[in-house]
């Protein structure tokens, strides 16, 4: 297998961002690719073999993968590199010609400690980071802890006796923000065919339902969002984060 990577300039269709491609053709490298390289010079693409000892330009997990089933090659391609344009955490994206796979990937940087902060109505059940549950006093309604800036991320379990119901979750540089971009479940989810829990990073939650906005686009000084599930008491409520 050949891997190379290419650096595109803002000017060309990729906006900037870093592409690694993978059994292109020759003709289709000569189509899409920039003609000035920089290759290993990013200390996010690493050339390396996987698990299935194929050669992949990225050693860390993606963000975000999409297999294009239905599209040919040039078209898949194409659209691997509009969905990263249009994200503002892709940096990078790996395509693999074989099985029209798009694999989306975030930049790296130092690690450095945020404070997140939540507040519940009613009560905070459970908080997650990257798997890991974190030591909630019993009946919190509010709750701050140190994260790094590497979590990938961020499970909530709430629970709401009577009337007015909301998680709300922030960091004050904005990095962390409850909203519709969330997802939640209003029952305790079930493992994934993976046997992964709701709270791990590579659970499957492509069936969950989008975070309901409790107060229609009200944001706190910060901008995060009071959001719920659909339940009128539970809320598993669930966020992938660049890291």
């Amino acid at each position: 297998m050949t891997s190379f990577q290419t650096f595109v300039p803002k000017a060309n269709f990729y906006l900037n961002r870093r592409v690694c491609l993978s059994d292109i053709a020759l003709l289709s490298v000569q189509t899409y690719r920039h003609s000035q390289n920089s290759v290993g010079n990013a200390k996010c693409f690493k050339r390396h073999l996987n698990s299935q000892q194929k050669n992949e330009c990225r050693c860390d997990q993606p963000l975000a993968q999409t297999t294009f089933n239905n599209k040919s090659i040039s078209e898949a391609l194409l659209s691997c590199s509009f969905i990263c344009s249009k994200s503002n955490d892709c940096q990078a994206f790996n395509f693999q010609e074989n099985s029209k796979t798009c694999q989306i990937f975030c930049a790296f940087s130092d690690v450095f400690n945020r404070t997140l902060t939540v507040f519940i109505d009613f009560e905070l059940e459970a908080l997650y980071l990257d798997g890991v549950s974190q030591v909630i006093p019993p009946g919190s309604y509010g709750y701050s802890t140190t994260v790094r800036s590497d979590v990938k991320i961020i499970a909530i379990q709430a629970i709401n006796l009577s009337g007015e119901k909301y998680i709300e979750a922030y960091t004050r540089d904005g990095y962390i923000l409850t909203n519709t971009t969330w997802k939640c479940s209003g029952t305790l989810p079930t493992r994934d065919a993976n046997n992964n829990s709701w709270y791990d990073l590579n659970y499957d939650d492509a069936s969950w339902m989008l975070a309901i906005d409790q107060y229609q686009g009200s944001t706190n000084i910060y901008g995060a969002t009071y959001i719920w599930s659909s339940d009128l008491f539970d809320a598993y409520c669930r966020r992938k984060l660049c890291g």
